[in-house]
C-alpha cells in the first residue's frame, strides 16, 4: 500500500510546484512510512530524489533532496509518492518514483498497488535482457511499458493498453515522461485515484484529502481502466483503454487505510465507518454490563461513535495516542510493530476507577499486536470486563492486491476459522477479552448504503477476498 501524488503546473503563474508536491506528498503519509519520494521535471531539466522514512525527513528545509527538487528551473510537472512495501524490502533502491533515461529523455513512475504474478514476469523480462535495479513491483511496470514502446514517448498509450490487458494487477499509477503525465488505474478500480484543480494546476492523488490540505478542488475520481494524458496544457486526452467484468474495490480501503475524511469512488469514508459501527451493535451487541465504551484511537473513533449511537452508552476515552508515531500495521516487520505498539498508547490514569466494565472499539485486528497489549494493560490498569468490537469482518486470508500480508498463518483470526466464520469465543479467550464481535461481511456491504439511500460503491463491486477468499479478480477486455 502506497500514496501517489503529482501535479502539472500549468497556466498557473504564482503556484511554487515544489512546495505544492512536498504539501501533497505529505497528505499520502498515512498510506506508507517506510520511504518517500519525489520528482521534478521541466522543458530542459529533471530531478529525482528518494530517502527512507517519512517525507519531513527526507525532504526537509535543511537537507539537499529538497534544496536539489526545488533547483529545477521552471518546473512544470512533479510527482510525490510514500512507500509502505508490499514488493522489495525498505532499502532506498526499491524506493518510488522509479526512473530511467530513454534516447527522449527521462521517465519517471509511481503506482500504489501489486503484481500477483511479479516474480514470473521479472524473470520473462530478464531473459529478454531487461536489467532490474529493485525488487519492487513498479520498476516492473516501468520497465515493461519503456519495453513495450521502444522508449519513446508516442508508444507509452499502447504500452499501457497492453500491459492493462495481459497483466493481472492492481495500480494506481503514474509515469512521467518529457512533457507529458500518464495517469491509470487498473481494470478493477481496486485502488482510489482521484483528479483536482487548483489555479491552473492539475493534481492526481491517491485520496480526496490530499486536495482538500492542498486547497484544491475535487474534479473526480480516475474511472477504473481509464488512461489519462495530461500536458502542462491541461487534460488531453481520457479514455477508458480496459474493462474488466466486474470491479473489485477494496474493501479494506474503507475500513483502514483511507483517511476518514477522504472519499473513495463517491462514498465518505468517515460516515460509513460509523454506520459500520452502528450496524455492528445490532449485530453483536454489548451485554448489559458494559458501562461505556472506548475507542483505540484513532483507528476506532468513528467504529466507537456507532457503537454508541446504536447502544446509547456514553463515550469514555481511556487510551491516549502519541500523535508522533505512525500505523504500527505498516510496519516493515514484527518486532518494529511491537515496539509501535507498546509506545503509540498509554492508559489514562484512574480510567477505571469509577466504572470498569467497557466495551472497546477498533475498525480492524490483522495481526494482533496492538489488542494484545491494549488488553493486558487495560487488566492491569483495572478494568473487570473488556469487550471488544471490530468494525469491520475478520481478517483470514492473504491480499494478493497490495496489501502485505503474505503469511496466512500470522493473521490473528485465522486459526479460529470454522466453517468459513471466525470462532469468536475462541479468539476472545486468545485475547484476553471477555467477549469479541467482528462485522460481518454481508454487514460491511450494508454500510455502503448512504444515510439516503443511495449507492456510491454497490456491494457486488467491493473486494473481500481477505475477509472471505473470494477471488478478487475476474476477466478483463479491451476497450476500443
Amino acid at each position: 500500500m502506497c500514496g501517489v501524488t503529482g501535479a502539472i503546473k500549468g497556466e498557473s503563474t504564482d503556484l511554487h510546484l515544489p512546495s505544492l508536491g512536498l504539501t501533497a506528498t505529505e497528505g499520502t503519509q498515512h498510506r506508507g512510512e517506510e520511504n518517500s519520494g519525489m520528482a521534478v521535471s521541466s522543458d530542459t531539466d529533471f530531478c529525482m530524489r528518494k530517502g527512507t522514512g517519512w517525507v519531513s525527513e527526507t525532504f526537509s528545509r535543511e537537507r539537499p533532496e529538497w534544496h536539489d527538487i526545488c533547483a529545477v528551473e521552471n518546473p512544470q510537472m512533479i510527482m510525490g509518492h510514500t512507500r509502505y512495501s508490499t514488493a522489495g524490502g525498505s532499502d532506498v533502491v526499491n524506493a518510488q518514483p522509479h526512473t530511467i533515461r530513454t534516447h527522449h529523455g527521462h521517465w519517471a513512475f509511481e503506482s500504489n498497488g501489486d503484481i500477483p504474478g511479479y516474480q514470473t514476469i521479472r524473470s520473462q523480462m530478464k531473459s529478454r535482457g531487461v536489467k532490474f535495479d529493485s525488487q519492487n513491483d513498479a520498476e516492473l511496470i516501468l520497465l515493461w511499458l519503456a519495453e513495450h514502446a521502444d522508449g519513446h514517448p508516442k508508444g507509452i498509450e499502447a504500452a499501457i493498453r497492453a500491459f492493462m490487458e495481459q497483466v493481472q494487477a492492481t495500480y494506481s499509477a503514474i509515469l512521467m515522461a518529457r512533457d507529458r503525465m500518464f495517469v491509470f488505474r487498473d481494470p478493477w478500480g481496486n485502488r482510489p485515484l482521484c483528479i483536482g484543480t487548483l489555479d491552473g494546476a492539475t493534481i492526481f492523488a491517491s485520496e480526496t484529502c490530499v486536495l482538500t490540505r492542498v486547497g484544491a478542488e475535487f474534479v473526480r475520481d480516475v474511472k477504473p481502466g481509464e488512461l489519462i494524458i495530461a500536458s502542462p496544457d491541461g487534460i488531453q486526452e481520457s479514455s477508458i483503454i480496459c474493462r474488466a467484468d466486474k470491479l473489485s474495490r477494496c474493501l479494506f480501503e474503507y475500513f483502514y487505510f483511507s483517511r476518514p475524511d477522504s472519499t473513495f469512488d463517491g462514498l465518505p469514508i468517515g460516515s460509513f465507518r460509523v454506520r459500520c459501527g452502528h450496524r455492528l451493535e445490532e449485530e453483536k451487541p454489548f451485554p448489559d454490563s458494559v458501562q461505556f465504551v472506548s475507542s483505540v484511537p484513532k483507528s476506532g473513533d468513528l467504529v466507537t461513535e456507532g457503537l454508541a449511537l446504536a447502544s446509547s452508552l456514553p463515550e469514555h476515552q481511556v487510551w491516549l495516542h502519541d500523535p508522533y508515531k505512525g500505523r504500527t500495521f505498516i510496519q516493515p516487520d514484527q518486532v518494529l510493530r511491537e515496539d509501535g505498539a507498546r509506545v503509540k498508547y498509554s492508559l489514562i490514569p484512574e480510567s477505571f476507577d469509577q466504572w470498569d466494565c467497557y466495551g472497546q472499539g477498533d475498525d480492524s485486528i490483522v495481526r494482533g499486536t496492538t489488542q494484545r497489549r491494549l488488553v493486558r494493560v487495560a487488566r492491569d490498569g483495572g478494568a473487570k470486563e473488556i469487550h471488544l468490537r471490530i468494525g469491520s469482518p475478520g481478517y483470514i486470508n492473504h491480499c494478493q492486491m497490495g496489501i502485505d500480508t503474505p503469511e496466512t498463518h500470522k493473521l490473528f483470526a485465522k486459526p479460529f476459522v470454522k466453517d468459513g466464520q471466525v470462532d469468536e469465543e475462541a479468539a476472545a479467550r486468545e485475547l484476553g477479552t471477555d467477549s469479541l464481535g467482528y462485522l460481518s461481511v454481508e454487514g460491511a456491504k450494508a454500510c455502503l448504503q448512504k444515510a439516503d439511500g443511495s449507492w456510491p460503491v454497490k456491494p457486488e463491486d467491493v473486494c473481500t477476498h481477505c475477509f472471505d477468499g473470494r477471488d478478487p479478480f475476474c476477466d478483463v477486455c479491451p476497450c476500443s
